[in-house]
């Protein structure tokens, strides 16, 4: 386990929730995303929300109970093979904008890392609702029982990194936890996505 200094943990905090750019990312549908700077990485701040590929394909996705209010909160829900726009090339862009791309499970970890290790790291992603890299939990839905759960409970985000050829590995993060937890599912599940800069 990594312990830090209260002196560090501030430090980090300032680091990370005051350097959120003043810029933002405007996806290819319009949609609008706060950017978030945190140690050398630029993270999308905000869950993704398109609907087309970038090759202008529609894509299968989801809003929470099939909400549309829901999607325009949280952000869409998409299956792995969705999120990785079908290839299977760990780091690819996926249905990210042009210029970012699906996070690996590395770059998670750099992440968590960087906020004071899996332990710790999920205290330190929460803000209030216009700060922080998690300002809101987006749920998970699986298909297989059209069963939507864990709407404001909990946050699942996919990596681009395959555990086996049905699985996945992913973070989540739950809203009473101060964890950062790390596993692998199902590809079929679909979770949030949040994409990294190139």
């Amino acid at each position: 386990m990594r312990y830090l200094s209260c002196i560090q943990i501030v430090a980090l905090l300032i680091i990370s929730f005051s350097a959120i750019s003043q810029d933002s990312l405007i996806d290819r549908e319009g949609n609008k995303y706060r950017i978030l700077q945190i140690g050398e990485q630029t993270w999308m701040a905000d869950n993704l929300s398109i609907t087309h590929a970038p090759d202008g394909r529609p894509v299968e996705c989801f809003n929470y109970m099939n909400d549309s209010q829901y999607g325009k909160k949280y952000g869409k829900l998409y299956s792995w093979t969705v999120a990785m726009n079908a290839s299977d090339k760990v780091g690819c862009q996926g249905i990210c904008p042009e210029g970012w791309h699906l996070p690996t499970d590395k770059e998670w970890t750099q992440l968590t890392d960087f906020l004071g290790g899996i332990d710790q790291a999920g205290k330190a992603m929460k803000g209030n609702e216009n700060e922080g890299f998690i300002r809101c939990f987006g749920g998970n839905y699986f298909p297989e029982i059209q069963a939507f759960s864990f709407i404001d409970q909990q946050a699942y985000f996919w990596t681009s990194t395959a555990y086996t050829e049905t699985s996945a590995w992913i973070r989540n993060i739950g809203a009473k936890t101060i964890n950062a937890n790390r596993t692998t599912v199902p590809k079929k599940y679909c979770f949030s996505v949040r994409c990294l800069k190139n």
